[in-house]
């Protein structure tokens, strides 16, 4: 097997044979990963599936967990989203232009919703599920409430009258309100059960990313700021903002935060004429205020990473395979490589973000290759103290 074309700053890399307990290539992929605006993974791992969102052709694609075997497969009117979610035995995924419900355990559609009719892309926003209730934005500026047992809309709110005002944002749930943000330059809270707004917080760009908990504040994310908000007033309790950086990608875990950033993007502001300096993006973890770590990736390569509690490690995705970092020192202990037999002159490395399930990590390749892989060589007892998601 040929090692990585590019390497991450580490001692170690591996190839995904010494690792791997099966390997799935789906049909008909011409490129199954579409880069993330939330945390969620894809491959999405349950007791007993493993499911793919793939994003060209679309389709939604169940295997068994334990053998990698085509469970079942749901096709796409549209490019597929870059996740999907369970919820109580439910799959909610699909495209840009239609959310499904399939049942989990056969495959089928148990209800479809279109937020309104048109040719175009009408949703960019992921679901969120709680109390009986789907959650999701779209792009003209609504947000819906459907019941998930039957795919009836509950209400429909018009969030902003701003000329931009798409909620692409993925939201999330606060006691009895749903917490998004939107195109409008702002976040918001409304009542879960009839959409009455509770507050709006402007902010200093619109937002596309997902809203994550951490600690007592909810984060909402810009390119260039993190916000952390209150959810029962909309207060600014704390806002992060690095001059000068783009931030790529968010984790949270034990308190800490976690961003990708990059200063490359200043390109546009340069002066005309004077060359584009690239200088590279960098994994960084921080709290209360102050830089714990930073690691480097290659020019030309980033990463979303993701934190993994049984293993105790953030795990990477990154376009030359999974990254292995330990999140109390910051040092990337092993790159994987090699999950999918690469096209002559191609590199089909690059992965979404990890999915994991009791010490075993999933992953999914561009090209459509699926992997299960063993955690246990790489687990270590003395991180585990972090807490997933909840900072």
């Amino acid at each position: 097997m040929a090692a990585p074309t590019l390497f991450l700053p580490t001692d170690r890399q591996l190839p995904a044979r010494d690792l791997l307990l099966w390997r799935t290539r789906l049909k008909e992929v011409e490129n199954a990963v579409l880069p993330p605006n939330t945390r969620r993974p894809n491959p999405l791992v349950t007791e007993d599936l493993v499911v793919a969102c793939v994003f060209s052709p679309g389709q939604i694609v169940a295997l068994e967990r334990n053998t990698g075997k085509l469970r079942w497969r749901v096709p796409l009117p549209y490019y597929g989203n870059s996740s999907a979610l369970e919820v109580d035995g439910v799959i909610y995924g699909g495209a840009a232009k239609v959310l499904l419900a399939i049942d989990a355990a056969t495959g089928s559609v148990l209800w479809e919703f279109e937020p309104y009719s048109s040719e175009n892309e009408r949703m960019y926003a992921l679901p969120t599920v709680a109390g009986g209730r789907l959650f999701v934005g779209d792009r003209r500026g609504r947000l819906h409430a459907i019941a998930v047992d039957t795919g009836k809309r509950l209400w429909s709110l018009l969030t902003s009258r701003a000329e931009n005002r798409q909620v692409n944002a993925t939201p999330t749930v606060w006691h009895d309100r749903v917490v998004g943000a939107s195109n409008a330059r702002m976040a918001f809270a409304v009542e879960c059960a009839t959409g009455r707004k509770i507050w709006k917080t402007p902010l200093d760009a619109g937002s596309i990313y997902e809203v994550v908990p951490f600690g007592e504040v909810m984060l909402v994310r810009t390119l260039e700021s993190i916000y952390g908000i209150a959810p029962e007033s909309g207060e600014i309790v704390h806002r992060w903002h690095w001059p000068d950086e783009e931030i790529r990608a968010m984790e949270v875990a034990g308190g800490v935060l976690f961003t990708v950033r990059t200063r490359d993007y200043r390109v546009r502001d340069r002066p005309p004429g004077e060359p584009h300096r690239r200088s590279g993006d960098f994994l960084a973890a921080e709290r209360d205020g102050k830089e714990l770590w930073r690691i480097p990736y290659p020019l030309y390569l980033s990463g979303n990473p993701r934190w993994d509690e049984s293993t105790g490690y953030l795990l990477e995705g990154t376009e030359v395979g999974l990254g292995i970092v330990d999140p109390t020192s910051g040092t990337r202990t092993l790159q994987v490589f090699g999950f999918a037999r690469r096209r002559a002159g191609g590199n089909d490395d690059g992965i979404g973000i990890p999915g994991s399930w009791n010490d075993k990590i999933y992953v999914m390749t561009r090209n459509g290759t699926v992997c299960a892989l063993r955690g246990e060589p790489f687990q270590q007892e003395d991180v585990r103290g972090f807490q997933s998601g909840a900072g």
